[in-house]
This record gives structure tokens, sequence and C-alpha cells, in this order.
């Protein structure tokens, strides 16, 4: 980038060009944080599950209306997700989500445009240079109706996830970033 874009730019896209380094430097901090440091707080709150036969099951918390929606956090079954297990190096989240938008459909039995992907750090075995990365993948169909349903029940997922039956309070993965970058999520 040249010194006169930076001063020929307008405001707007100054704000947004801080915004993303400012993101990019929190995100780097927090990978620097051990994992056993960090709080995870990101499955306390509000907790929906969508059923497979596409309802909507308040385990924690309100019900919405449609012109009041409650932020929740909406859980997806596992069974229907798949995952897998990848070694690969060791990079930002960003960058691990770049990554897995180009190679989804390598890792994947179905083409990579149907599919929203995460991943989450798995256990290091030992004697590995590298850590195993767990990946989730849930078709897009899915989302999609895990988020019709939820608005129906007057709920706003904040972040969608996905959930063990025998172990409903832990929560996996996120796909909601994604959605948010892809404009299905505000």
């Amino acid at each position: 980038m040249k010194p006169a874009s930076i001063l020929n730019a307008d405001m707007a896209t100054l704000a947004g060009w801080l915004r993303e380094g400012w993101r990019w430097w929190l995100d780097e901090l927090s990978a620097m944080v051990p994992p056993a440091w960090r709080g995870d707080r990101r499955g306390a709150g509000q907790l929906a599950c969508y059923q497979a036969d596409g309802t909507i099951e308040i385990l924690r918390g309100k019900q919405g209306s449609a012109d009041q929606p409650c932020c929740t956090n909406l859980a997806v079954p596992a069974s229907l997700a798949l995952m897998r297990e990848v070694d690969l190096p060791a990079m930002s989240k960003a960058d691990m989500r770049q990554y897995l938008a180009l190679e989804a459909g390598r890792l994947f039995p179905l083409s990579d445009a149907s599919l929203i992907v995460d991943a989450e750090a798995g256990r290091r075995a030992a004697g590995a240079s590298v850590p195993a990365m767990r990946v989730a993948a849930l078709h897009r169909e899915t989302i999609l109706q895990a988020l019709a349903a939820a608005h129906a029940a007057g709920l706003s997922p904040r972040r969608i996830a996905l959930v063990d039956a025998a172990v409903p309070e832990r929560l996996a993965f996120d796909f909601a970033p994604q959605l948010r970058a892809e404009g299905v999520l505000p």
C-alpha cells in the first residue's frame, strides 16, 4: 500500500482498515494465551437446540418474539455434521477459516459450496510435530433450516455450534463467523 492511497482514502475506508487491524491484533494476542488459561465462556448464557425434525428446544433461557428476538447460542446435533481430524500447522483462527474455505472440497465428500466448515484444536499426539485439528462441516441447508426455525421461535443466534446429545452443556465449533462474513447473520 502506498502512502498516497492512505491519504486519499475516505473515513469509512480508514475506519474499516483500523477495525480489521485491531481484530487481527486481538486474535494474535489471544492465540498466545495457553488454552488452559482461557476461560471458555462461549457456551454460557441462553441455549436452544435445533432438533433433526426441524423444531427448536430451549434448554436454557427464555423464548423471544418475532418483534423482540432473544439472543441465544444455537446448538445443532453433532449427528448432522461431518467430522474428522487433520494434522495442520499452527495458524491463527482467521487463517484457519480461510484455509478451510479453500480445502473443504478436499477434506469432505461434498462440494465446498454446500458446506459451512469450522475447526478446533484437537489433542497433540506424543511425538507429533503439529497438533491435530478437529474439523467439522455442516450442510448449508441444515444451517439455514436451523436459522429459520430459530427466527420463527423468536431467537437470534449469536453462535451456531455442535452439541452431543449425551453432553448437552458442551458446545463445540462455531459456524456463525462464516455466516456473518457471508452476510447471512448480522
